[in-house]
């Protein structure tokens, strides 16, 4: 049925083996079974996904650079070294399916408890099920804001009005209507039907389901419901911070293996020392009601806006002119409820000589009828929820299409500074420059258009805020989109929770408190681990680059730095849970790429530094062998990594903040680990030796000097650098 829409509506029910009252549940039950079993439905099997995500722990570049090292250590007989690399590989590969596997599922969860729904009519009772349920046959229910679930002919319509960006790329609203249809070309040519993921923005129809799943044309041309969005300012920091690790990544560790080469070393050694060095760097609505005697045409809407269409009122001794004086009244009646809080609607009609299609040329010379107030008090407790907003660095603006009037009462209410008060209006005049400064005195924004809400969006973000917007109506999409974190409620329309990026299952505003808490919460961990892994592993290549320069032999084995990075990966992965200082809570965080660089110079250094001591002692005082020192550094290595852990994931004194238990038992773990592999028989597979009490007395107090270097060192960039 690729051209659907131009059959009659009774014989593609006839084909479908339907009628206007719907199909029976049971008969919706089976097609639904037979259309999962022939593959119809969109969606990969479970073990599809899960050896596609197993694959993808193997596409990054640098661990396709170990897969090359493991190959080539084959080619050359180095059997012991591909043997460990390949074991790495694996376990690291296996714990990162297992922890993206766990997300995945908890997300699903989580989505299965906001999962849109279709309004259909099965046995002529309307229900509603889920997207998933939907099959062809079904009459489909379409109000303003629904998102339609499959390709669909129009039965009944009402002023319907639909948004095709998703198939066409227009953004403008198209009219449909039930009705004939001959339209061969473009989808943005046909009248008569509706199309999967597009989105009802005015008006309602029923609808006869023809296609779903892949059949649908945008199944077929397997595009997603999201458009390209603007990149929020944490995705902004990734990407900045992504080209500054493929800097590190590429260039430092080339310039080791050109040094190497160049003094004769093993090429073979040298190649897999900077392949193994790489690796670890990475860290108005009308309606038309009717008997067999009268159509009448019933209009509410915004008070203006019906004052302009109506040319009579009608009053207790019948119609009159709605002349200027009574256009006052009307005014002056609207403006006081307003001011009480009232939500204020016009209401007008018109009898109608037929029924047929309602188009907005109707809507003239109508009859005035009054007006209708809504009430929408505030929750008891609104009030502390936003001051606790406040009190984490939240500051609300209220952006509304509603009167000035009801927004500066609400305000008031809920204890926002209303002046100045901005209305759309005033925005039409202003251009882009002058806006922003406004946007960020004002706190009230009333009379303002879907397109004006999205404009304040992006000005704020443009001057640096990262911003949150809370909507749940047709009109707030477009600002849900701009926004850096869109929000909605359960009980929005299907078009505002497909546009937001979290869905609140309740109304309560604190949940929003929370959820910024969270995010700080899951921000700090993110950089802790940034933090840690680049200072303590550009430490640790500067070390290295000096070493080769100086010392006759590799200062450590490719095999052990994979240890290390191995034992380092086991320790990181507690940081995502870590526990976060309170004081850190209540400050908003934001990228500063030019701190991250100044932050791994100035530890990545003082680490370097204690190398070298560790080197010089070992190596001219003690004339240690270089299986000796190799196996000295690395223990000195793997301490300091767990002393800078513990200095950095805290602005506070270390011992003053309390780590989670699940870091403290992962550095345990590590450490058990680490003695396990020293004195058992699997020391010899990394060429670790025992040391010589002295040494381990010497490498203890390096220890202890650099954790009170560290800390003194957090403490200065804390305060002077930041």
């Amino acid at each position: 049925m690729e051209q659907f829409w131009l059959q009659d509506v009774n014989v593609l029910l006839t084909r479908l083996n339907s009628n206007r009252e719907g199909l029976g549940q049971a008969f919706a039950d089976e097609r639904l079974r037979q259309q999962k079993a022939g593959g119809t439905r969109v969606g990969r099997k479970p073990w599809v996904s899960d050896l596609l995500l197993l694959i993808a722990q193997y596409r990054s570049p640098l661990v396709l650079l170990l897969v090359f090292a493991v190959i080539l250590s084959i080619v050359l007989q180095q059997y012991s070294e591909s043997a460990i690399i390949a074991v790495v590989l694996v376990l690291t590969g296996v714990f990162g399916f297992f922890q993206e596997r766990t997300a995945g599922k908890a997300v699903e969860r989580l989505k299965q408890l906001t999962h849109l729904k279709a309004c259909v009519k099965r046995g002529g009772i309307a229900r509603n099920v889920f997207f998933e349920e939907v099959v062809p046959g079904d009459i489909l229910l379409l109000n303003a804001g629904d998102i339609v679930p499959g390709d669909a002919c129009l039965l009944e319509s009402n002023d319907l009005h639909v948004n095709e960006e998703v198939l066409t790329g227009e953004s403008f609203h198209v009219s449909k209507f039930a009705g004939c249809c001959s339209a061969t070309g473009p989808l943005s040519k046909v009248t008569n039907a509706v199309f999967n993921g597009t989105g009802v923005t005015n008006g309602s129809a029923t609808a006869l389901v023809v296609n779903t799943g892949r059949n649908t044309f945008l199944g077929k041309i397997g595009r997603s419901l999201q458009q390209a969005e603007w990149p929020i300012a944490f995705e902004k920091g990734i990407y900045k911070f992504g080209y500054l690790l493929m800097y590190l990544t590429f260039v430092i560790p080339g310039i080791i293996l050109v040094i190497n080469v160049l003094q004769g070393k093993p090429v073979f050694d040298s190649v897999l020392f900077a392949l193994t060095l790489a690796v670890g760097l990475t860290p108005r609505l009308s309606v038309l009601v009717g008997n067999e005697q009268r159509y009448i045409l019933i209009t509410k809407g915004s008070v203006h806006n019906i004052l302009a269409v109506c040319s009579t009122v009608e009053t207790k001794n019948g119609k009159t002119v709605l002349d200027r004086a009574l256009t006052g009244q009307v005014e002056h009646a609207f403006e006081v409820f307003s001011a009480q809080g009232y939500r204020t609607l016009g209401v007008c009609y018109k009898n109608m000589a037929a029924d047929r299609r309602i188009t907005k040329e109707d809507e003239t010379d109508m009859t005035f009828l009054g007006l209708m107030t809504l009430s929408d008090v505030p929750k008891n407790g609104i009030t502390g929820s936003i001051d606790q907003l406040r009190a984490v660095g939240v500051d609300l603006k209220i952006i509304t299409g509603d009167n000035r009037f009801v927004a500066a009462h609400l305000a008031a209410q809920i204890g926002v500074q209303a002046e100045p008060l901005i209305c759309g209006g005033t925005m039409e005049q202003m251009p882009d420059d002058a806006l922003c400064q406004v946007v960020n005195r004002a706190s009230v924004f009333a009379e303002v258009l879907p397109e004006q809400k999205e404009r304040i969006i992006k000005l704020l973000r443009q001057t640096g805020h990262i911003v949150g917007y809370l909507g749940d109506g047709i009109n707030d999409v477009n600002a849900l989109r701009a926004a850096d974190v869109g929000i909605s409620i359960e009980n929005a329309v299907d078009v505002a929770k497909e546009a937001a990026d979290i869905i609140l299952l309740d109304r309560n505003i604190d949940r929003i408190r929370q959820g910024v808490v969270e995010g700080r919460r899951t921000f700090e961990n993110t950089m802790k681990y940034i933090y840690i892994t680049i200072s303590a592993n550009f430490g640790n290549m500067i070390s290295m680059a000096v070493a080769l320069l100086v010392l006759p032999f590799l200062p450590i084995l490719p095999v052990q730095i994979l240890w290390n990075n191995f034992l380092s990966d086991l320790r990181a992965i507690a940081l995502a849970s870590d526990n976060v200082d309170k004081e850190t809570l209540l400050r908003p965080a934001k990228w500063n790429l030019k701190y991250i660089g100044r932050f791994m110079f100035v530890f990545g250094l003082q680490s370097s530094v204690f190398d070298f001591m560790t080197f010089g002692v070992l190596y001219r005082y003690f004339y240690s062998a270089p299986a000796l020192l190799r196996t000295g550094w690395f223990m000195e290595s793997f301490l300091s990594e767990i002393v800078i852990l513990f200095v950095l994931r805290t602005r506070l004194f270390f011992l003053r903040s309390k780590p989670s238990k699940g870091l403290l038992l992962s550095n345990a773990f590590t450490c058990l680990l680490f003695l396990f592999v020293l004195y058992t028989p699997l020391s010899k597979a990394f060429a670790f030796y025992r040391l010589p009490a002295d040494i381990l007395a010497v490498l203890l107090f390096i220890i202890v000097v650099y954790l009170v270097a560290a800390e003194t060192t957090k403490k200065w960039i804390m305060n002077k650098v930041r």
